[in-house]
């Protein structure tokens, strides 16, 4: 169907359904990447490939991250990390890769609140030893924020 057909079904959606905006074609691909599947928790490659796209870049473009999306991945994330059976402790999971990276010549940045320890004296311990070897701790939302912001 031509992109002319498809803006003249729009505007009748929208005035029956009292939408006082334009919609087109182009302005509904970016509801359905953004609203509908975004923000319902498809994972933006799943996205792509519905969007008929070859490259993701062209659907981060259509696709905008809204901050409540980012808030609730933060909460489904936080959720995991406190459950017991993550099994991410930072005296190992992370202390290690760490140090690893560190000795190899990397500048290494760890999220603090990521992971647990087998005792919250093990987690202080190991966060000390990583900033003592000279890595940089943040946050889960200093990372998103960045990554946001990029």
């Amino acid at each position: 169907m031509p992109d002319q057909t498809m803006n003249s079904y729009l505007k009748e959606i929208a005035n029956v359904c009292g939408i006082n905006k334009e919609l087109t074609f182009h302005i509904a691909r970016h509801i359905f990447a953004t609203t509908v599947t975004l923000s319902n928790g498809v994972p933006i490659e799943s996205v792509s490939k519905m969007l008929g796209h070859t490259n993701i870049k062209t659907t981060q473009h259509y696709a905008k991250i809204l901050d409540k999306k980012v808030s609730d991945d933060i909460a489904i994330l936080r959720s995991k990390m406190q459950n017991d059976d993550a099994g991410l402790w930072t005296e190992v999971c992370l202390q290690m890769p760490v140090l690893s990276a560190l000795a190899d010549g990397f500048e290494v940045y760890f999220i603090t609140d990521a992971s647990e320890g087998a005792s919250v004296e093990a987690h202080q311990m190991a966060v000390q030893r990583m900033i003592q070897a000279g890595a940089f701790p943040i946050t889960t939302w200093s990372y998103v924020s960045e990554l946001n912001r990029d």
